[in-house]
């Protein structure tokens, strides 16, 4: 197990996604791109992105320049990406604890429906996390 956004995380996640290369992103989030900004991890500040990738939408390592910037709190981010847990993620937002910098209508692509195999692939994901 790994802790969530280190190098050996990303590296795990890495492998768990080689069974998954049949995903796609959700309709309308195909050219979708975020700069994440996790706040209050433990190694401080964790910049990385968000945005298509083999197996779908995908949280990335390498940070990228893009119109949409979430911040929001490292215990938020791990409850949304690893445990799916997309209420505490609304209430975060409703609480102001995730801020929004651009376009918050690129936001409204992750809401779609997720099928069974991205269901899968996040519980590999949840396992795999500390």
């Amino acid at each position: 197990m790994s802790v969530f956004l280190s190098d050996d995380w990303f590296r795990a996640v890495e492998g768990a996604r080689q069974d998954f290369d049949d995903l796609v992103a959700p309709p309308g989030a195909e050219d979708l791109s975020i700069d994440l900004r996790i706040v209050d991890a433990p190694d401080g500040t964790i910049r990385v992105a968000l945005a298509p990738g083999p197996t779908g939408l995908e949280l990335q390592q390498a940070a990228v320049d893009a119109p949409t910037i979430v911040t929001m709190p490292y215990a938020v981010a791990r409850a949304f990406f690893v445990d799916a847990d997309f209420s505490a993620a609304m209430e975060a937002f409703v609480g102001g604890q995730i801020l929004v910098e651009g376009d918050l209508a690129t936001l409204m692509a992750l809401q779609g429906p997720v099928s069974s195999r991205h269901q899968e692939l996040q519980a590999r994901i949840k396992a795999l996390t500390e």
